[in-house]
């Protein structure tokens, strides 16, 4: 029987195990390469940027008058109760004409929006949310004159929701 070069010997294990770690290593290479879904969830957006979404260009929002309530911390993220408060008499005068929930993390940023005004009663909003981790929620409220204030609220989720990229 005629000897084989080294390259062209390989043992049945060999053969078993080489194309097993071909796989791995060209997905792990492949998957550095590229982002994915998952990199843009784990992406934090900042606030100025959140607020770039509601706010048109030139005008400035205040960090006052707008109050977000919501829970330290969420041991669940598909269901995380929230509440906007404005302070705001809802008068002719001074009223809420929109409100908006924008979140740092989800895969959909602007998560509510509601417009109001002054028959609505009540400035403020309560509602339950989907969150896909830990993260800052804004909440803007957007009054009349083109006036615009925000409130922000850290939550610390300890599992998240929103990890297929499929929430609206």
């Amino acid at each position: 029987m005629k000897s084989v070069p080294w390259p062209m010997r390989i043992t049945r294990r060999q053969g078993l195990v080489w194309p097993w770690m071909l796989a791995a290593t060209s997905s792990r290479w492949a998957q550095a390469q590229t982002p994915t879904v998952w990199d843009s969830l784990g992406a934090k957006r900042r606030i100025p940027d959140l607020l770039a979404e509601v706010v048109p260009a030139g005008q400035v929002a205040q960090a006052t008058r707008v109050r977000l309530v919501a829970p330290e911390l969420a041991d669940n993220g598909l269901v995380v109760p929230v509440r906007i408060e404005v302070d705001s008499p809802m008068s002719e005068d001074d009223h809420v004409v929109r409100l908006h929930l924008l979140s740092q993390r989800n895969p959909v940023v602007r998560m509510v929006s509601v417009e109001l005004g002054p028959l609505a009663g009540w400035p403020g909003l309560s509602t339950r949310v989907r969150l896909a981790g830990t993260q800052t929620l804004v909440a803007v409220a957007e009054l009349n004159r083109n006036r615009f204030h925000y409130g922000t609220a850290d939550v610390f989720v300890t599992e998240a929701a929103c990890v297929d990229g499929t929430s609206g």
